[in-house]
């Protein structure tokens, strides 16, 4: 056991000290910062840093992106930490996040220090993949709303289109019958019978017998307007 612990506080050692050019005076102070209570966040930031977003809403990208120039700000982007295994990075950073606040205090710089720096460095990754993940979620449902509002849309102007197709059918019935009609009332007038004027008032063109509402009607329009309406004389 001595053997370990011995082992442990040499690895403990020599991390630090390859770390030294990077732990200048005024980063070992924002560090120590890290698990030190902020009065705005109520919590120390290490663990403000470590909560993670809880939907794609906007309001969630906003934490995140404030967080992300929190790190930024602390140089979370730059720290060089090329002589540490990335292995060991990231066991230095699980102990971050298993520790608390307190316990990191209570810890030896020459412990504490790398710790939070791989924490930092993990925090920056992290956050940032939670940040295209949150965007990649809300183009995807953005997506989604177009395509639905798209649908709709179509919906209605195929509904409109209906509608005006059948006021389409609806007056070539009403222009066919009208000669019909004039026809009839002609060939009543023409056998002495009288038609008045008030009676005819009352007709109405708007006769739906002639309307196929099953199958396709192919016809020429040109062609039809030309052929002579067929006699009224029933064989």
């Amino acid at each position: 056991m001595r053997a370990v612990a011995t082992a442990r506080a040499a690895a403990t050692r020599e991390i630090h000290r390859r770390l030294l050019p990077v732990l200048i005076p005024e980063l070992c102070t924002r560090l120590d910062a890290l698990v030190v209570t902020d009065p705005d966040l109520g919590v120390a930031p290490l663990v403000w840093l470590g909560d993670g977003a809880t939907g794609a809403s906007p309001e969630s990208v906003k934490a995140e992106l404030v967080k992300l120039a929190y790190l930024r700000g602390l140089g979370a982007d730059r720290l060089d930490l090329s002589t540490i295994p990335p292995e060991r990075l990231r066991q230095l950073a699980m102990i971050a996040r298993r520790s608390t606040p307190r316990a990191l205090r209570q810890m030896a710089p020459e412990r504490r220090y790398p710790i939070l720096l791989a924490a930092l460095a993990a925090a920056h990754t992290e956050i940032v993949d939670e940040l295209v993940r949150l965007f990649d979620q809300a183009l995807a449902g953005t997506d989604s709303r177009a395509r639905d509002r798209l649908a709709a849309r179509q919906a209605e102007l195929v509904a409109a289109d209906v509608g005006r197709l059948m006021l389409l059918v609806v007056n070539a019935c009403v222009l066919s019958t009208t000669g019909y009609l004039e026809d009839a009332i002609a060939a009543q007038r023409a056998d002495g019978h009288a038609v008045s004027d008030e009676a005819i008032s009352h007709l109405s063109p708007g006769h739906y017998e002639p309307i196929n509402p099953y199958g396709t009607l192919n016809f020429d329009v040109a062609d039809v307007t030309k052929r002579p309406r067929r006699s009224l004389t029933r064989s």
